[in-house]
């Protein structure tokens, strides 16, 4: 089951209004929240309690949801608006909304329809090179890295994006969805030296490419390793070669 998860982040006794951060899986819903259009996730939103938060939430391919969230009263709160201003003020900043909240937003179809194709022989070759860019315009390719080569669908995209964050440890969210298919339906080989592949006997169609590069960089007391998801497309036809660049997959800001 695929899941859309809303991660609730509690704000400080400073304001009145909450952070609610929708998370990040599948990334790109369409995120309605009282009957107003508000972003995609990933994305935060201020909302102010004790106010009931409708959200709705939709993607082309998956089955759209809604339901309502009730802010929470936090005793934690209360005391410490006490012991701060030494009466019990009304702030809104005294509720919460609950941090418990999973969404699951099913895909519309079959994930794995039509990824049986990888499985099967065919004549099209596809070869490339796997690389990223540092920050500070350094080459590092895929030398030894391993490049995976899968059919291109909306349900793979989304879950070889969500892999991508929680390998980078960006925008975790509470939950794991079943993302089996991705290993089922794929066929990995090894960068060389410069991070050149190549994967033979594909049949025709539209697949999508993807790796993760690693290598290290010096820190205050010892090496840290660094690591960059980069991704890349390819049109396969029969007895044809096509060439591909797999680099830089950029990631959504929240809001995107």
């Amino acid at each position: 089951m695929r899941k859309l998860v809303i991660v609730f982040v509690v704000a400080t006794m400073g304001g009145c209004a909450e952070t609610i951060r929708f998370g990040v899986y599948p990334p790109g819903a369409w995120v309605t929240v009282n009957d107003t259009p508000r972003c995609t996730t990933p994305c935060d939103l201020q909302m102010r309690p004790p106010a009931a938060l409708h959200y709705n939430l939709q993607k082309a391919g998956y089955l759209s949801k809604e339901g309502t969230i009730q802010a929470r009263i936090a005793p934690g709160r209360v005391v410490g608006a006490v012991f701060t201003f030494g009466i019990l003020a009304l702030c809104r900043s005294l509720y919460y909304y609950p941090a418990d909240s999973i969404v699951d937003l099913e895909p519309a179809s079959d994930p794995a329809a039509g990824l049986g194709i990888i499985n099967q022989e065919g004549t099209g070759r596809v070869e490339g090179q796997a690389f990223t860019k540092t920050a500070g315009g350094e080459l590092r390719y895929a030398a030894g890295n391993t490049i995976g080569i899968r059919p291109d669908t909306l349900y793979v995209r989304d879950a070889l994006r969500f892999k991508s964050y929680k390998r980078i440890g960006e925008n975790i969210v509470t939950s794991e969805p079943n993302l089996g298919f991705l290993d089922r339906y794929a066929r990995q080989t090894t960068g060389d030296g410069d991070g050149r592949f190549a994967f033979d006997g594909l049949p025709a169609g539209t697949y999508v490419l993807t790796a993760t590069i690693t290598w290290y960089a010096p820190g205050v007391e010892r090496l840290n390793e660094q690591r960059a998801e980069v991704v890349g497309d390819a049109e396969v036809r029969e007895g044809e070669t096509a060439r591909v660049i797999v680099t830089d997959w950029r990631q959504p800001e929240f809001g995107d």
